[in-house]
Order: C-alpha cells, then structure tokens, then sequence
C-alpha cells in the first residue's frame, strides 16, 4: 500500500533520483531537502522502491521502479482515497499532473490510468544563459511600480496567498526566497517569486491578478527584477513551463533562458 512519509524520512528516497534529477528537478528535492511544501508517498517507508514527491497542488514526479507491483496495483486507490482528498483539503485543487521520468513509466501507467483518459504534454526545463533582455523600470506607466517583497508585502493578501501556495510561511520564504511586484498603490497587479529554493539555484513563478492587466508587460517587469536580484545573489535562475504554454515558452527565452531538458507529462482530473 502507498503510504505518506513523514518529513525525517524524506532522505530514504533520494537513491531513486536520477542523474538528470539533480540538474532539472529543481522542485523535487526543495521538497525533500524541507524548503518547500510538499508530501512524499512510496509503496514502502522503511525501504522504499517507488515513490511520489508532490509540489502541493501542482505537479507530482513519479521516481523510483515503474514496474513495481505493490506500487501500481495500489495507485488507482491512492489517487482517489489519499492524494485527491489531500489536495482538495490542502489547496482545493482538483487536477493531477504528473512529470515522467521516462518511457517506462509511460508504458506502466497507461493501463493502470486509461479510464480517466489523461491528457499529454512536456514539461520544459529552462536555466539563465546571460543575454537577457530587461525592461527599463522607467517604462511602467504612471502610478505603478516595482516593490521587492519585503515583511509588508508578504502580508498583502494576494501575495501571500501565492507565497504560501510554496511556502510553509512567509517568514520562510523571505530567508531563502527573492520576489518582487509591480503595485499600483497598494495593489498588487503582477508578481515574480522564488517558488522552489535550492543547492543555490531558485526557480520562478510568474503571474499577473487581474485579466485586464495582462499583456501589458507586468509580469515582464517583474521577472526582470527578479532575475537582477537572483543573479546579484549569486542564484542561479531556473524557469520551468509546459510546452502547451507558448506565452511562457517565449518569455523565458527573451530573458536569457535556454531550454536544458523535456519530460512528458499526463494530467487529469481526480
């Protein structure tokens, strides 16, 4: 049977990680190093074959033996009776997406998953290259500005809603997390925060509130600020985006982001 992991025994599920894990999965070991939220399953706590680290409402990895039995025979039961409720309880989300760390996986849970018919996509890995093309700050209209988040900001309603969506409390994220938000006044209209933290390397989260404020450069703006602080820092940036999301494919790129690696991805509703 899957079982959830409490937080001392994360380590035990780091011999499965992949090579490739250390360079993409930015998020993964956030969680398992304890920096950022997130839960750990495997088919067994104490010596663990499989598992599933989840970003809290966001995206799961799938690590460890594909093939292993006890795991799939049990994962339709887990979806509905351990990970769909803690979501819906945790975030209220209703989706799972799944990054794939390879082909067998894929084969392994096609039969398992057919009848709730998951949908394909790729996640994309992005890392800085230098090169990047920043907006002037002076170019924001009149009234708006870029604030970095700050004790005072993170206490902004919208804001820490974000935050916490990552992070287990503000306080947590302004010690080893960088944001920034353009304001008009005291609201906040766009935002770029660290959303996974970890071995020096962040990696960004992007979103503008209001649909009426997209498209008019926002998020650009604070992803530049971002981005100034991070490599001021001695960060190294990381970007992350489906290959479904051309906008974000685009933004990274323009700023100075070189796509390193894909996986594919499956996503349903629970």
């Amino acid at each position: 049977m899957i079982r959830k992991l409490a937080p001392e025994h994360y380590h035990r599920i780091l011999p499965l990680l992949g090579p490739d894990d250390a360079v993409n999965a930015l998020s993964l070991n956030a969680i398992l190093s304890g920096t950022n939220l997130g839960a750990v399953y495997a088919d067994d706590p104490e010596q663990p074959r499989t598992a599933l680290i989840d970003q809290t409402g966001i995206v799961s990895f799938l690590v460890g033996d594909p093939e292993n039995r006890a795991f799939l025979d049990d994962f339709d039961r887990f979806l509905d009776r351990q990970l769909g409720p803690d979501t819906l309880a945790s975030c209220g989300g209703d989706t799972f997406i799944a990054v794939l760390h390879s082909t067998a996986w894929q084969r392994a849970l096609a039969p398992v998953l057919a009848r709730r018919e998951p949908e394909e996509d790729e996640e994309c890995y992005f890392t800085f290259a230098g090169n990047a093309h920043l907006p002037d700050r002076r170019a924001l209209p009149a009234g708006f500005s870029i604030r970095r988040i700050d004790h005072a900001l993170a206490a902004n309603e919208d804001i820490a809603e974000c935050l916490l969506e990552s992070w287990p409390g503000a306080g947590h994220f302004l010690a080893h997390g960088i944001g920034h938000a353009v304001m008009e006044g005291d609201r906040a209209v766009s935002l770029a925060f660290s959303c996974a933290a970890w071995s020096g390397r962040q990696e960004i989260n992007l979103l503008t509130f209001d649909e009426e404020d997209q498209g008019r450069g926002f998020a650009t703006h604070a992803c530049a600020a971002w981005l100034a602080d991070t490599l001021n820092a001695g960060i190294t940036p990381h970007w992350t985006a489906m290959a479904s999301n051309a906008a974000s494919l685009h933004l990274a790129r323009k700023l100075g982001f070189v796509e390193t690696a894909r996986r594919p991805t499956i996503e349903f509703r629970f």
